[in-house]
């Protein structure tokens, strides 16, 4: 029995990448990815897949759409 008022303990979650602070409903899954890492990579901890960046225009847009606007908001 836990005393009253306490709340039962919570498995912690696994941390996961801050989400982009925009609504990118509709984007393509490598559009949200690479706008994720953009936006990750304005903050400070420089994240970009290279082989993807090179090759999947989407990612790459994404990637500097996020970088962009995260840098713009610092």
């Amino acid at each position: 029995m836990q005393p009253r008022g306490s709340e039962p303990s919570r498995p912690s979650r696994p941390s996961q990448a801050a989400q982009p602070p925009v609504n990118l409903s509709g984007y393509s899954p490598a559009f949200k990815q690479g706008y994720t890492d953009g936006c990750a990579s304005a903050r400070g901890s420089m994240r970009r897949d290279e082989g993807r960046y090179r090759s999947d225009n989407d990612y790459m847009m994404g990637w500097s759409d996020g970088r962009s606007v995260c840098q713009n908001r610092r």
